[in-house]
């Protein structure tokens, strides 16, 4: 291996993202089970650069040559270069935290500062929150030493903190929801910071938001900025503008996790789109793009490593599962195809963590399918989905066959599973109260082709296309006293297989002009976030 990262359990790492992203080399993601095995790695040396997670910063250091005076004063390591055998080692975890706190304008100087955890990731805020003048730096422990001044959760409410820094593990991926701190109860908090990135905003910092705290930020552009500067000494030169790298990189990743809703009328080409796209039916134009790859002329062969990428969840549970099938055998189907476990024990252990992350319980894997409710039918279909580690979920109708009790289960499920599992979802829906509530960006379709894409916010706020505007105009306001304004469209949607020349939504379009009858509409880009396909808003 020349780059790549080492620690005990690497899980969804972004680290091989973030740096092939932004130096174009091949990063390995090498899990390292036992303290023996880390050894072993290192005595062998056969990498350039490496980067350290836990439980291994402080092993690490045993094996350097030299260690950077910054790295030795906090007590751990986690970026090691190979130079000619010697190895050198640094922590640019301090310089990401740095970063960080700059990057959102968290002033430490004559602060009091509250630390969560006394771990390793503890002294590095900490000697970060000193060099930039905190005033007092106060550590707060689950099972605190009052001989070291450590103080409890209950104790740190009343400590008068501006800053709060959460090191500890709590809120992390699988254990999301967890919070240990009242920060509610803490009036005059300037800043809550959470080193956690999976999910990128935990618990604490969803607390701090609702209570609103100015600054309430998660890891992720502390990770980033971790990487860019271990690049840096990786390859042993500088970026000519380290912070521009920074937010690219955080705002692509961001992005790349924005749910995606399709709406449309029934028959408009939505539900054909999103088998497309899972290559369930052969596209007969355009291409397919998957990160950065086009995988529209794929062979079935070359298909199978891609599908553990993309993966879907069909619109009606009662016809999606085999019914000769137990819950456990339809679970695993997915695992023995791609040979993601080494052992039947290790693959009946993944089994019941699905089962567990989407409400159900470990008895229920040997049940069959016709035991099931319709929600409980459609967590099933979820979890074998998930059960391939993709990063796309394409869900076809995925409530739309359950009780509206049901569907806000489903859709709350399928949100925090979001954040636990870095998915990006494609939703086909044409609920749009739902649609509201899921989507990061919306996509309206009209016979086959998209009329407006926007952000959620502004399509909602400022819908631009006709055919936009009519459909919003039909979302009912739960409020008797606004009255709103319905759009009726004149005329039946006419067939796919004969659509109109033009605009396809001419002959329903209050708003026809002569040439949207004979020429296809150019896409109109309103904003970053916001296009169209309409004449009325083309530049002549």
């Amino acid at each position: 291996m020349e780059y790549g990262l080492i620690g005990g359990k690497l899980g969804h790492s972004y680290s091989k993202t973030i740096h092939e992203l932004l130096c174009g080399y091949s990063y390995e993601l090498c899990p390292l089970p036992t303290e023996a095995d880390a050894r072993a790695f290192l005595q062998r040396r056969q990498f350039k650069a490496i980067n350290v997670t836990i439980p291994y910063k402080k092993l690490v250091m045993e094996y350097c040559s030299f260690i950077d005076p910054r790295a030795r004063a906090i007590g751990a390591v986690n970026t090691v270069v190979n130079k000619n055998g010697l190895l050198y080692g640094y922590n640019t975890d301090y310089l990401g935290f740095a970063h960080l706190c700059d990057a959102h304008g968290v002033s430490f100087a004559g602060k009091t500062v509250v630390i969560l955890g006394t771990g390793g990731t503890h002294n590095t805020t900490s000697a970060v929150a000193k060099d930039k003048g905190a005033a007092r730096v106060l550590t707060v422990s689950r099972h605190p030493d009052p001989e070291k001044g450590e103080l409890s959760y209950a104790e740190a409410v009343h400590s008068g903190a501006d800053i709060v820094i959460n090191t500890t593990p709590a809120g992390m991926y699988p254990n999301v929801g967890v919070c240990h701190l009242d920060v509610a109860a803490m009036p005059g908090l300037e800043a809550v910071l959470d080193v956690v990135y999976n999910p990128d905003k935990t618990e604490l910092i969803l607390r701090a938001e609702e209570a609103g705290v100015p600054v309430a930020v998660g890891g992720l552009e502390m990770l980033v900025a971790q990487a860019v500067y271990a690049a840096e000494y990786f390859l042993d030169r500088k970026f000519d503008d380290a912070p521009a790298e920074i937010r690219a990189i955080t705002a692509q990743l961001r992005k790349e996790q924005l749910n995606v809703a399709l709406i449309g009328m029934p028959s408009c080409g939505k539900s054909t789109l999103g088998l497309t796209i899972a290559k369930l039916i052969e596209p007969t134009g355009g291409h397919i793009i998957l990160s950065g790859e086009d995988i529209t002329n794929y062979t079935p062969s070359q298909m199978r490593e891609v599908r553990k990428s993309i993966q879907m969840v069909f619109q009606d549970p009662y016809a999606s599962l085999n019914p000769r099938m137990s819950v456990r055998e339809i679970i695993e189907e997915p695992m023995v195809i791609h040979k993601l476990a080494s052992s039947k024990k290790e693959m009946d252990k993944r089994t019941v963590e699905l089962l567990r992350q989407v409400g159900l319980d470990d008895y229920h894997a040997n049940r069959y399918p016709h035991q099931f409710s319709g929600g409980q039918r459609q967590r099933i279909g979820i979890a074998r989905a998930l059960a391939v580690n993709p990063s796309l979920v394409i869900a076809d109708e995925p409530v739309s066959a359950l009780d509206v009790s049901i569907q806000s289960q489903v859709i709350n499920l399928m949100m925090n599973l979001r954040k636990t599992h870095h998915l990006t979802y494609i939703f086909i829906a044409h609920d749009l109260s739902v649609v509201e509530h899921i989507s990061d960006r919306v996509g309206v379709m009209y016979l086959g082709n998209f009329v407006e894409v926007a952000d959620k916010y502004e399509l909602y706020a400022s819908p631009l296309h006709p055919y936009t505007q009519a459909l919003l105009s039909a979302v009912p306001i739960p409020d008797p006293e606004v009255r709103k304004q319905r759009i009726i469209l004149s005329g039946n949607i006419p067939s796919p297989l004969n659509a109109p020349k033009g605009c396809k939504f001419h002959p329903r379009c209050s708003k026809c002009m002569e040439i949207c009858k004979t020429i296809e509409p150019p896409c109109v880009k309103v904003s970053d976030n916001h296009y169209l396909y309409c004449h009325l808003y083309a530049k002549n």
